[in-house]
């Protein structure tokens, strides 16, 4: 009986941690910049992997530091037109 407690809690801990670490992987067009907020709707602070493609403005920069912060992996080859960008050097972040 305690075999069977034991297997029947191990098969519970490891649906509730698979859960836990659950992925989301998006690829997003982008038509315009400073629009990748809505491309991913809700999912903006669930996506850990994220490839885009399109043009970048600094509110998608802004999107990506303040409001993605379970992304761990950003692919940006296909970004075009993205200018040189002044963020990041602010003082009050």
């Amino acid at each position: 009986m305690k075999k069977l407690f034991f297997l029947f809690a191990f098969l519970v801990g490891l649906g509730i941690s698979s859960s836990v670490y659950a992925q989301l992987v998006k690829e997003v067009t982008l038509t315009s910049a400073n629009t990748l907020a809505s491309e991913l709707g809700t999912d903006v602070g669930k996506v850990t992997t994220l490839k885009v493609n399109g043009p970048l403005g600094a509110e998608d920069f802004q999107t990506m530091k303040k409001q993605m912060a379970m992304l761990q992996v950003l692919d940006m080859s296909g970004v075009r037109n993205c200018r040189r960008l002044s963020i990041g050097m602010e003082k009050n972040m």
